[in-house]
């Protein structure tokens, strides 16, 4: 496999926290020693991030799509009612 492709494999290991200590610690050594390397953790965190908001973007649609489904049964809605006013 191409180096490129083997650093974003690990970059991705070592953001989920899924790289023993010994390769931990090798790629933080890396991590001061190779500039690019730093660069591309930088990228993949925001991609990381990108990746975990449009998963709570999405959820959050689906919740809202339940909430719609349920709120059109009138008995439903009138019960959610009497709980909550």
């Amino acid at each position: 496999m191409r180096k490129s492709l083997l650093d974003i494999e690990e970059t991705d290991r070592y953001l989920l926290q899924q790289l023993n200590a010994q390769a931990q610690a090798l790629f933080e050594a890396r991590l001061i020693l190779e500039p690019g390397l730093r660069a591309n953790l930088r990228f993949h965190r925001k991609v990381h991030s990108l990746i975990r908001w449009f998963a709570r973007l999405r959820k959050k649609e689906e919740l809202q799509r339940v909430h719609e489904r349920l709120m059109q049964d009138k008995k439903f809605q009138q019960e959610i009612n009497a709980i909550f006013i």
